[in-house]
């Protein structure tokens, strides 16, 4: 090469060492390579800073080949290898970079720089314990060095040396305690190390030194959730969220949001991961579910939920809460599938038994549910509720015998569970128990003198054992707690101061139960009678027509209007309120013997004879119907047919006085006067107390006497 050559390729590398530093690459880059068109002596110098230019574009191809170029042309310079090591590491090829920074070394071992990269590509291979190794060879040259205990610390940390670690961010602390990132890693050794208190002191140093990193913000929240302070913890997320919409840092807002039951903002958080940040995993589903459940959307719950359980089938809390939802959805039959899916998963599962109870029970299912308890309970002996559900199942089954014991059974785990006494009280009461039911009720109210149900219970077995006293105490008391009871309440009430002689008293409690449930046609009928009883017949009426307004096909009702007619004398009104009587219970013979004594005292003897005469046919042995047969015929001027009537009256019952009267008069229109004295005398002897008796037997003696006298 001339003289002028070599000057040329000097100036083109000077130029182009001076673009460098002004960062001109490209010119820079135009220099070095007219240099190495002149096929310089000096080309590795002139492709290793072409090299570096490339590197500095980001052209890691050009630079890896310019370096590997210049390490043609000379070996020993170390920089080279150092330098093509450092685009090896920038492209990711770690072993590459390792083997060049091995040859920099080679050449330069005082370089601890070399070191240090040789123990950091290490670290990028996953070399912890070899990195560790050669990392401190160059801390032994350069103890204080920032980078190398930084390596340092975090390679104790990844090889779960957290003591050692914690003493090497510690000494980087005192070296530059400006820097946050190290009270972060001394936190993060202190929560390994099982100290969060100490690691939520320097998280807090490590944000007042960076108040705006949402890792730090994170972390110390991560702290806080963990020490159960929600609220605080919440507002640092809401922070970290501001600066970064990390998926991490809002599952985890999520996760504070569901603790502090702010389910309307955790479902937000939870559907914000599902649909914006695409994440469908689970258990995102799952707490999305449980936010639903909490606000009582069922509907969506259960739908998160089927999602959730699509990746894991045999989850015994999804599958459970999934049932949960089908369960307030009322879709009893699903539900009952779904627990007994999870109860073929583990079949020792409790929950999963007693629920399916429970969704058959609502089924009506009572073999099915019965079933399942007696699964659960047998599970588990000692568990109060599940006794109590065989046993209401068993009294649904009407099986009352088993009912009562495994409420008793229930009571032996719970003695004083007023809930388990009141269902074995009632079941005594559907077996007619009354002693045993009355017992049971009394040790209710011991505890709890205003318990309706015990209240009610008492007064009806007390009722039914003829203990009207304490039925009447127990139903008043029942009342007097104006909250809701049975409606035969009143009844029993009154119906027992009825037996205690006290009319007036159960005609206040009749009218009193008609106000309250004035559609109840029982009440209104009842005062009706109680008014009719105590001869109160226009009182009686209005009540009576208020129950036939709302039941008019009761006969009883119509016939009773029409006794309160009949005493009122208003016959016309009293026969059409027994013409519905009979209409709606044609075969009662009381209503045809009701109408005929009507008709018998507006003198319609045929009408009486024909009403009288269809009550005999459904009660063939009432005496009083032949009787009235009788007194219609007489009115007809048909003795002869009347005195069969008598005759069939006496034979029923021979000691009416009035028969024998009736018949002897008959007899004597007949002029069959010994037959006539003889029942005369007859009805003397059973009343010899009735004048007009007497007076028929003196007469029939007296006129025989002149007919004897004048057939002499």
């Amino acid at each position: 090469m001339s003289q002028t050559d070599e000057q040329l390729v000097e100036e083109y590398l000077q130029k182009g060492i001076e673009c460098f530093q002004k960062k001109e690459y490209n010119e820079a880059i135009i220099h070095l390579s007219e240099a190495l068109m002149l096929d310089a002596p000096k080309a590795d110098i002139l492709y290793f800073n072409r090299g570096l230019c490339f590197f500095y574009q980001g052209k890691h191809k050009q630079a890896v080949f310019d370096f590997t170029a210049s390490l043609q042309i000379n070996t020993s310079k170390s920089e080279y290898y150092f330098k093509r090591a450092e685009v090896y590491a920038t492209l990711g090829n770690y072993d590459k970079a390792l083997v060049d920074l091995e040859s920099a070394a080679k050449i330069d071992p005082k370089n601890v720089m070399y070191t240090y990269k040789q123990a950091e590509m290490l670290f990028q291979l996953q070399r912890y314990e070899q990195s560790l190794e050669v990392l401190e060879r160059a801390l032994s040259a350069e103890p204080k060095n920032v980078d190398y205990n930084l390596l340092k610390a975090t390679l104790l940390f990844k090889l779960e040396k957290y003591e050692s670690s914690l003493i090497t961010w510690k000494f980087l602390h005192e070296l530059e305690p400006e820097k946050d990132i190290n009270s972060h890693y001394i936190a993060e050794c202190y929560i390994k190390l099982g100290q969060p208190e100490k690691a939520l002191e320097y998280r807090k140093k490590a944000l007042d030194q960076d108040e705006e990193n949402d890792i730090y913000l994170f972390n110390l929240a991560h702290g806080l959730f963990q020490k159960q302070k929600w609220a605080e913890c919440l507002e640092l997320l809401n922070k970290a969220i501001k600066i970064n919409d990390n998926e991490n840092y809002i599952h985890t807002r999520g996760l504070c949001l569901f603790k502090l039951e702010k389910w309307e903002l955790c479902k937000q958080d939870f559907t914000t991961l599902i649909e914006e940040k695409g994440k469908a995993i689970e258990t995102y589903y799952y707490y999305r579910a449980i936010c639903d459940m909490q606000i009582s959307n069922y509907q969506g719950a259960s739908e998160d939920l089927l999602i959730a359980l699509k990746s894991k089938p045999e989850s015994e809390n999804y599958i459970f809460k999934l049932g949960e939802c089908q369960f307030h959805l009322k879709q009893y039959q699903q539900c009952a599938k779904t627990f007994q899916r999870g109860s073929e998963i583990n079949p020792k599962n409790i929950n999963f038994w007693f629920y399916s109870g429970e969704c058959y029970f609502q089924l009506q299912q009572y073999e099915e549910a019965n079933r399942c308890y007696l699964r659960a309970y047998r599970l588990d002996t000692q568990k109060e509720s599940y006794a109590l559900s065989v046993g209401t199942s068993y009294m649904m089954l009407q099986k009352i015998g088993e009912a009562i014991k495994y409420y008793q059974l229930a009571l032996e785990i719970n003695p004083e569970n007023l809930k388990t006494l009141n269902f074995l009280g009632k079941a005594y009461v559907s077996t007619k128990q009354w002693a045993p039911a009355k017992e049971v009720f009394l040790k209710i109210l011991k505890k709890e003198p205003n318990d309706v149900d015990a209240l009610f219970g008492c007064g009806s077995a007390a009722y039914n054992t003829k203990d009207y006293e304490t039925c009447a105490d127990m139903c008043e008391k029942a009342l007097a707690t104006n909250q809701e009871v049975p409606i035969t309440c009143f009844q029993f009430l009154a119906e027992s101061l009825n037996k205690l002689g006290k009319e007036d008293e159960a005609l206040v409690v009749y009218e009193t139960a008609s106000e309250t449930y004035p559609k109840n046609d029982i009440f209104h009928f009842y005062l009706g009678y109680g008014n009719f009883r105590k001869r109160k017949y226009a009182d009686s009426i209005i009540s009576l027509e208020k129950a036939i307004e709302i039941l008019p096909e009761k006969a009883i009702y119509h016939n009773t209007l029409g006794l309160c007619y009949a005493r009122l004398n208003q016959l016309d009104d009293a026969i059409p309120a027994y013409d519905n009587a009979i209409k709606h219970e044609p075969k009662n013979h009381q209503y045809y013997y009701n109408r005929g004594s009507a008709y018998l005292k507006l003198k319609k003897i045929e009408k009486a004879k024909d009403d009288f005469t269809q009550a005999s046919r459904i009660e063939p042995g009432n005496d009083i119907y032949h009787s009235y047969i009788g007194e219609c015929l007489m009115n007809l001027d048909q003795s002869d047919e009347a005195i069969i009537k008598f005759s069939r009256a006496i034979e029923i019952n021979p000691r009416n006085a009035f028969y024998f009267n009736n018949r002897g008069t008959c007899y004597y229109a007949k002029r069959k006067f010994e037959l006539a004295i003889d029942d005369f005398m007859k009805a003397v002897e059973i009343d010899p107390n009735s004048k007009q008796f007497q007076q028929n037997l003196d007469g029939a003696k007296m006129t025989k006497e002149q007919f004897d006298k004048q057939d002499d």
